[in-house]
This record gives structure tokens, C-alpha cells and sequence, in this order.
């Protein structure tokens, strides 16, 4: 077993200043010709670390602490983190100290078993784990982890594809994002980004058809079909986060956060939250690393890969934001393109209203997956490719200027 402490105790990190909330900066708000509210940020927020508390995994030893491979992560209000473990299909569940205090779920088509645990969705007194191949969302006891029951999604993966995101909008309502990384017939030369309002009731219903994902890569297949390699990490592609009072979508190429708040008509935005960032450049470095990654593939989809790059070109900037995520405080987390071997992990945090609040650094390598209440976790590889579970404390963002 291996738990790493990296301060005292919960030791608090420096606050943003000592301003009110009514000292917040507040960006300017507009309306669009088509009646859409715009609120842009001219400022530049105060700059924070967040500060490392405790890390959790190891190579060898206690089977608790060893992860096979970490498909999710939640942290709860009651001072708890959940851990998915996608390999091996079950829920492991630990305290704020790191210390392991149950698990529950195994591979298995049953009641409380899973083919494919992909996602986590945590709301007060359930932990839910969706499972795409048997098209079902198992709802467990927090603290106990015990059945409560199962909920079948009107869910036809091969229509919708592969999801990435699924969120808890109300009970026996859920938002899903996937991506058609292949389809049937070959009808265009991209890959396509897809969000379903999954209702018990009524079954799914498609709110946003068929968006592209930016410059995905064509990888044809024979002549009925057809697959897209994602162009990460340089393309923007769309990604998504909600709650339920609204749902937030970036495209990637932009500081822009389009809001909705009525999760069946995601064509239009309601909102749109605009900020200030500055893009990072596509190095030769970079272009290097990634190519490398496709050296030893097999010849055919080596080569495709290839042409696609000759026939595409890179792009010069990294993506404005590659990752949307929300916390306990209905606040927005925006994820900025980087390199991978960048120095920081680096979020803008926008408040409710649409405020750039915040600008939080996280260590090089870490990949942030869930926010609580003053807490993130994240995952993290060392240099023996060992996966962790990282825990951080982050600073009270509410009533501060810079």
C-alpha cells in the first residue's frame, strides 16, 4: 500500500484576496440580434495553485490500492472519493486520508455487475454506474455500497456511439455525449460529436445531430465504412459538462462557453460566457511526440494516419479548451489546450453568472476528473506507469477579486 502525504493535515491553501462579493469583477453584458445574452471578461482573474494533499496507488502490495485502469472518479460531500477501476469492473471507495473503506461491483452481467463500468454519476444518496455495453445505470448505497436498483436507458449503442459524458439532470433524466468514432454507411470524411436526452419515459431524444469534431482525422476502412482518429491532442473537438440548472458546451477553438437551460434544445444557446486566454503554440517538439506515438502500429491504419496528416496540415495553436467540468457550486471548469509535458495543468473557473472568477494550476500530469466541495481529484502516472489517484485542496473562489 501506498499513500502519499504531501501536507499536514488538510493544511489550507492562500485565498484570493479579502474582497466581497460585491468587489467580484463582473463582465460586460450584451444581447445579440438573435436575443442571445452575452457576457464577456476583459479581466485577467487572480492566479492559484491548488495544493496537493494525498495520493493514493502503488505497484505492489494491499489489491485496494493497485488500479488497473481508473475509468472515473467522484468526490462526495461526505468525505469520500469513488474510484472507478475499468478493468476490472468494480467501485472502490476511500476517505480523504487515502484509506480504503470499501469496494463493490465485478465483471458480470448480474445485478451490480458490468461488462463495461465506463462513467460514474454521483448525486446525494446514490452512486450510479452507467455501463454501455448492457445499456444500463446501476444505482448503489454511498455507504455501504449496496444494490438499489437498475435503470435500462433506451440506449442503441450502435446508433449513438461511444459516450463519453453522462450527467444526472433529474431523476430518470440524462444527458449523454458520445462520439461515432465509426459509422455505417461511410457518409462524410469526419467523425461526429452527438448529445441524447435519455428520459426513462419517453426514450432518447437527439438534441444535438451529427456536430463535427473539429479536425478529426479520416481513417478509411473498406468501402462501406469508415473510422476517424480524434485529432488530439491539437484539434479541438466539442466537450460538454452539466448540472441541472444548465449545460455548458465548448468548441474548443475559442474562450467561449455557449449555455443552455433546457437540456431538449441545445441548437440555439441561451447564453454565451466569453473570456480573455491566450493560446499556446504547436511546437516541432510537440508535433514529434505525437507522431512517434503511431510508430509501431500496424502498416495499414500506420499509413492512413499518415496521408491524413499530409492531407490536413497541423494546426498552429493548441485548442482554447479541451475539458469542461462542474462543481458542487453550479460553477464552470474549463480545461485549457496544452502540451503534455507543460509545466501546469492550467482551469479557468467561471461563477453561475458567468464571471471569470478564477485562473487554478494544477501540477504537469495530472488529469482532473472530478470537483467537490473545496476538494478535486484527479489521476496521475509515475515514471514506472504506476496509476494514482490524486487529491487536492482548492481555495474558497466565492467573494474574492484579485
Amino acid at each position: 500500500m501506498k499513500i502519499s502525504r504531501f501536507l499536514p493535515g488538510l493544511a489550507l491553501i492562500a485565498l484570493l484576496g479579502c474582497g466581497s462579493e460585491q468587489n467580484k469583477p463582473i463582465g460586460l453584458v450584451s444581447t445579440d440580434s438573435a436575443g442571445i445574452r452575452i457576457i464577456a471578461n476583459t479581466y485577467t482573474p487572480p492566479q492559484v495553485d491548488a495544493a496537493p494533499i494525498v495520493s493514493i496507488g502503488t505497484l505492489t502490495g494491499d489489491e485496494a490500492y493497485m488500479f488497473n485502469r481508473i475509468a472515473d472518479l467522484e468526490i462526495r460531500d461526505n468525505g469520500s472519493v469513488v474510484v472507478l477501476d475499468g478493468a476490472d469492473n468494480m467501485v472502490r471507495v476511500y476517505d480523504f486520508a487515502g484509506q480504503h473503506m470499501f469496494s463493490f461491483g465485478r465483471k458480470g452481467e448480474g445485478p451490480g455487475e458490468f461488462l463495461n463500468g465506463s462513467i460514474l454519476i454521483s448525486w446525494p444518496d446514490t452512486i450510479a454506474v452507467f455501463d454501455w455495453r448492457l445499456q444500463k445505470i446501476a444505482k448503489f448505497d454511498p455507504e455501504t455500497g449496496a444494490l438499489l436498483g437498475t435503470e435500462r436507458l433506451p440506449y442503441a449503442l450502435p446508433l449513438a456511439g461511444f459516450p463519453n459524458s453522462v450527467e444526472r439532470l433529474s431523476a430518470g433524466h440524462y444527458l449523454i455525449a458520445t462520439t461515432t468514432g465509426c459509422q455505417l454507411p461511410r457518409t462524410t470524411s469526419t467523425s461526429r460529436w452527438r448529445v441524447f436526452l435519455a428520459q426513462a419515459e419517453l426514450g432518447i431524444t437527439d438534441t444535438l445531430a451529427s456536430r463535427s469534431r473539429g479536425n478529426d482525422l479520416p481513417l478509411y476502412g473498406d468501402e462501406d465504412s469508415f473510422c476517424a482518429a480524434p485529432w488530439f491532442p491539437f484539434g479541438a473537438s466539442p466537450t460538454l459538462a452539466a448540472n441541472p440548472a444548465r449545460i455548458a458546451v465548448a468548441a474548443g477553438e475559442r474562450g467561449d462557453l455557449w449555455i443552455y437551460h433546457d437540456a431538449r434544445a441545445l441548437q440555439s444557446p441561451d447564453e454565451i460566457w466569453r473570456y480573455e486566454l491566450a493560446r499556446s503554440p504547436v511546437t516541432t517538439e510537440d508535433k514529434n511526440t505525437f507522431e512517434s506515438q503511431f510508430a509501431e502500429a500496424e502498416p495499414e491504419f500506420r499509413d492512413a494516419f499518415f496521408t491524413a496528416i499530409e492531407e490536413r496540415g497541423y494546426p498552429t495553436e493548441w485548442p482554447s479548451i479541451v475539458t469542461l467540468l462542474t462543481d458542487d457550486d453550479g460553477r464552470i471548469w474549463a480545461a485549457r489546450g496544452a502540451p503534455e509535458g507543460a509545466a501546469h495543468r492550467n482551469w479557468d473557473v467561471l461563477d453561475p453568472e458567468g464571471d471569470h472568477v478564477a485562473h487554478v494550476r494544477f501540477p504537469s500530469g495530472v488529469r482532473l476528473i472530478s470537483i467537490g466541495a473545496g476538494y478535486a481529484a484527479a489521476t496521475r502516472r509515475d515514471d514506472l506507469d504506476v496509476q494514482h489517484v490524486e487529491l487536492f485542496q482548492i481555495p474558497d473562489l466565492d467573494g474574492h477579486s484579485p
